[in-house]
C-alpha cells in the first residue's frame, strides 16, 4: 500500500511536484491556505508542504502542530540556492524545525547574499504562481530526494522509522547551479522549547537567544 501525504502547493513548483509524487504515493492535494486548518489534514500521513520560495512561518506553524500531535512531516523548499527537502521529522526523532534553522545559523549556513536573493525571488514572484527560476530537473529531483526521506519510513500508521528510533531529522540540499546533493542530519538542540529535545548541543543561553532571534525573523 502506498504511505499516505497530503501537500501543499504555494505555486507552479508544487504543483508539478505534487504532480510527479502521485506515481509513487498516496496524495492529496490540499491549497496553500488549508495549512493554517489542520482539521483538514488526513490522519495518518506526512504533511509535506512545497513551495518554490522560503516559507518560514508555514514551517513554523506545521512544526508546532505536528510535535504535540505526533504527525511526520517533510518540506520540499526552493531556498535562494538550494532544493531543500526535509527535515523529516517523525515519531520517534529528536530535533524539529526550530533546531534545523538553529543550527543553520549558528555553522552560518545562510548568508545576507542568501536573504539578498531570497527577497529578490519574492519581489519577482509577486501575486503570481510561478516560482522564479524553477527548472524541470528541479521538480525531478525533488520527488527523488523526498522518496529517499522517506524510505526508511516502516510504513506503519504511526510513521515510526524502521530499526533505529533515535535517528535526527534528515535533510537533503541540492544546489540549483550545480549536481551536488548533500545529505545530512539535524542535531536536537539542547532544551528546544518545541519537541523537548535534552541532547547536548548548545548551551540554554544560546538556545534561548537562537529561537528569539528566529522568532523575530518569523514575524519580520
Amino acid at each position: 500500500m502506498k504511505m499516505r501525504i497530503d501537500v501543499f502547493v504555494r505555486d507552479r513548483f508544487g504543483e508539478e511536484v505534487a504532480e510527479l509524487l502521485k506515481d509513487s504515493f498516496n496524495v492529496e492535494v490540499h491549497l496553500w491556505e488549508q495549512i493554517w486548518f489542520p482539521e483538514t489534514w488526513r490522519r495518518e500521513s506526512v504533511i509535506v508542504p512545497i513551495s518554490g520560495v522560503s516559507i518560514l512561518d508555514a514551517e513554523r506553524f506545521i512544526n508546532e502542530t505536528c510535535v504535540p500531535s505526533r504527525r511526520a512531516y517533510c518540506a520540499i523548499v526552493l531556498e535562494a540556492r538550494h532544493l531543500r527537502v526535509g527535515p523529516l521529522r517523525t515519531v520517534g526523532t529528536d530535533g524539529c524545525f526550530w533546531c534545523f534553522h538553529t543550527r543553520q545559523w549558528q555553522h552560518k549556513a545562510l548568508t545576507q547574499t542568501d536573504d539578498f536573493i531570497e527577497t529578490t525571488r519574492k519581489l519577482n514572484m509577486g501575486f503570481t504562481r510561478e516560482a522564479f527560476g524553477h527548472l524541470p530537473s528541479h521538480v525531478l529531483l525533488a520527488r527523488e530526494l523526498l522518496a529517499r526521506a522517506l524510505e526508511n519510513l516502516d510504513g506503519a500508521a504511526d510513521l515510526e522509522p524502521a530499526g533505529n528510533s533515535d535517528s535526527w531529522p534528515r535533510v537533503f540540499k541540492a544546489g540549483l547551479a550545480y549536481t551536488h546533493i548533500e545529505e545530512f542530519s539535524v542535531v536536537p538542540v539542547n532544551n528546544c522549547s518545541t519537541c523537548s529535545s535534552t541532547h547536548d548541543g548548545s548551551s540554554s543561553s544560546e538556545q534561548t537567544h537562537d529561537l528569539e532571534a528566529l522568532s523575530m525573523r518569523l514575524r519580520a
